[in-house]
């Protein structure tokens, strides 16, 4: 897609505006609408720098449209830092995302890895009260427990689970703890979290 700039304004436009103000000129489609074409309209095209990449800690903002040394029009990308606020939230939702992998993670018991799951512990717990054997669904197969090895079991699933809780609280509260956006940067969100 071509861009265009109004250099009047310098500011983007489309096809549509150009149209609009001569309604009596074609203009050819792209590729083949040229600076050559656009010059005596007040009009030229653009291009746009390749977008840097993204930060937890900085916005990436579209920057002026300006001519540069060799004549053709650019965009530039306009990198702003984030205060300190913004860089905390940013952390806390990393602190998330960390939590939601770490909840993928599993539990080993005689050889079956089992999910992370509360509902899971619920159905075990109450499972032990059972004389009969409790039939659980492992990420490799079935897995039939006695009620010793359901309580062993809720209670490995609950360490971890709670593990995972204590760890994402601990991030928290690291995070708000903060006091500048240099020590927000160098925050590691990686640290604790099961494997």
């Amino acid at each position: 897609m071509t861009h265009l700039v109004d250099l009047n304004t310098m500011l983007e436009t489309d096809r549509s505006i150009l149209q609009e103000r001569f309604p009596s000129t074609s203009f050819p489609a792209d590729p083949y609408i040229t600076d050559e074409l656009l010059k005596d309209f007040g009009f030229a095209t653009f291009t746009v720098d390749d977008r840097p990449s993204s930060s937890p800690f900085y916005h990436v903002l579209p920057g002026p449209i300006v001519k540069d040394e060799d004549g053709l029009y650019r965009m530039h990308w306009i990198i702003e830092d984030m205060d300190l606020e913004q860089c905390k939230n940013s952390l806390l939702n990393l602190v998330q995302q960390q939590k939601q992998i770490a909840l993928t993670t599993t539990v080993t018991f005689n050889d079956f890895e089992v999910p992370l799951d509360w509902n899971t512990v619920t159905m075990l717990r109450e499972g032990a009260y059972n004389p009969n054997p409790i039939v659980l669904r492992g990420v490799d197969g079935w897995l039939s427990l006695s009620s010793t090895d359901a309580t062993a079991l809720a209670s490995k699933i609950s360490a971890a689970l709670l593990s995972i809780s204590s760890n994402e609280n601990a991030h928290y509260v690291a995070i708000r703890s903060l006091t500048d956006t240099e020590t927000a940067k160098a925050y590691d969100v990686t640290t604790g979290w099961p494997k």
